[in-house]
């Protein structure tokens, strides 16, 4: 979307609703594909505001009052297409909220489950338009039973959707996060309708849920390999099943980001070269996330064509099937779809992941998961197998711009605040690390300022909060 008329959703919001859904769409997904950043605006009123954040706040207001034509009526006019793109963009529905005064859309709902009573009432034909409203910031607090009666694919879409949410940093996200973990613990068993299913976050669900509390946090893994293994199946993607003449001194190594200023190529890179003692180390990855350095740790690297992920599996089967290797090495599972998809498929005789990201897989298709004996923690939480190595073999290094000048001794004695900086990505930041911080303000004797430096946010949103 390059242009966004506001006078035209506005009029579309009232009198063609279909296509306010199809404009509204464009709108969300160009803020997923920008990281929040908003198109060019037409509007026919002269704006006499005197900053962007004034601006920004008036165009929020004027799009959120349009949504209440669009949402408060039975949803018959959105596509069963639509109603799924529309909750994988949910996230950004309720960023739009959130940066607003209303911080979110329990007005709306209010209105549609309460009519003239006090008590709620869930209507079959306005259960989409209550889902797609509650965000995680929603102070309701549904039944997930009720909501799984009424349609099991709609509810664990919405689940989905809130599970997919990089922000979650009030108490209701946090609690309604962890709700929803410990209630799809127990689903996995359950079958559903995949084409009703947004396919499109699913990497996000399984990454972000290893930043909840709850011990359940990566069952849902186990509905989304189950999801992914149908989807391989139905495009006739399947294990290969003979590895007989697999060649034991070839490892493929699948990487996600691996540029030198990534801390996946910092914690992994030392070790992954140390394998070309023994092996042919082949890295396979896209042809943007390697730099002229970074691509130096592998013996030869290979760049995956931009095309579906199921094309991109495909093409990775199919250099199995050429090179033969013995091992399929993933240092990282999640931070991309091709990952998760890949972890799902048999084309090695044995199959390992690191810790530089996933926790645990819950796949069958994981054989092991490479992890120092000085950090394996809890063996429990593991579905695969540990290969344990010794303390330190897997061994960090500094990243390639770093300069020993940067280091210097500051004289504390004069320090009259304390200054905290937190470098994090935004599912990082969460409702109980937040308290603390607050309560270590309140308790320490010098005022403390924590600057937070966060990737993946848009700064509307965490001003708001």
């Amino acid at each position: 979307m390059d242009t966004f008329n506001i006078e035209q959703f506005e009029h579309d919001c009232i009198y063609n609703k279909s296509t306010a859904v199809s404009i509204l769409i464009d709108l969300l997904s160009n803020f997923d594909k920008t990281h929040g950043n908003w198109p060019i605006i037409n509007t026919s009123i002269k704006l006499n505001l005197p900053n962007k954040d004034l601006i920004q706040n008036y165009i929020i207001s004027r799009i959120l009052g349009s949504l209440n034509y669009l949402f408060i009526s039975e949803t018959d006019f959105i596509t069963n297409n639509q109603k799924i793109q529309l909750l994988s963009l949910q996230r950004w529905l309720a960023i739009l909220y959130g940066a607003s005064d209303l911080k979110n859309a329990d007005h709306l709902i209010n209105l549609i489950t309460k009519k003239n009573t006090n008590s709620i009432s869930i209507k079959k034909e306005q259960f989409y338009s209550i889902l797609l409203l509650c965000f995680p910031d929603s102070s309701h607090d549904f039944s997930l039973d009720e909501l799984w009666l009424i349609n099991k694919e709609l509810t664990l879409s919405w689940c989905f959707s809130i599970l997919s949410n990089r922000i979650i940093i009030t108490k209701e996200g946090f609690l309604k996060r962890e709700k929803i973990l410990e209630y799809l613990d127990s689903k996995h068993e359950e079958n559903f309708n995949i084409d009703l299913i947004p396919q499109s976050i699913l990497h996000d669900v399984y990454m972000h849920c290893s930043y909840a509390f709850t011990p359940k946090k990566h069952g849902v893994k186990k509905i989304i390999n189950k999801i992914i293994l149908n989807l391989l199946h139905k495009n006739n993607i399947t294990d290969i099943q003979n590895f007989t003449n697999s060649n034991k001194r070839k490892i493929f190594v699948i990487v996600e980001w691996f540029t030198s200023s990534h801390s996946i190529y910092r914690t992994h890179s030392k070790s992954i070269e140390g394998l070309k003692d023994k092996f042919e180390v082949i890295g396979i990855g896209y042809s943007e996330m390697v730099d002229k350095t970074t691509i130096k740790s592998f013996n030869k690297y290979i760049s995956i064509p931009k095309t579906t992920v199921l094309n991109q599996i495909k093409f990775i089967k199919g250099l199995a099937l050429q090179e033969n290797p013995i091992f399929i090495y993933m240092p990282s599972v999640g931070m991309f779809p091709l990952t998760v998809w890949l972890s799902n498929l048999r084309i090695a005789k044995f199959q390992f992941i690191g810790l530089g990201h996933p926790a645990t897989t819950f796949s069958s298709h994981i054989d092991y998961v490479v992890v120092e004996e000085d950090f394996i923690g809890k063996e429990e939480v593991f579905s695969e197998k540990l290969l344990r190595l010794p303390k330190n073999a897997m061994p960090y290094r500094y990243p390639p711009d770093f300069n020993e000048k940067f280091l210097f001794k500051r004289n504390k004695t004069n320090l009259k605040n304390k200054n905290i900086t937190v470098c994090a990505t935004s599912m990082k930041i969460n409702y109980v690390f937040l308290n603390t911080c607050n309560e270590i303000s309140k308790k320490s004797v010098k005022k403390i300022n924590f600057n937070f430096l966060i990737g993946n946010v848009t700064r509307a949103r965490v001003a708001r909060r």
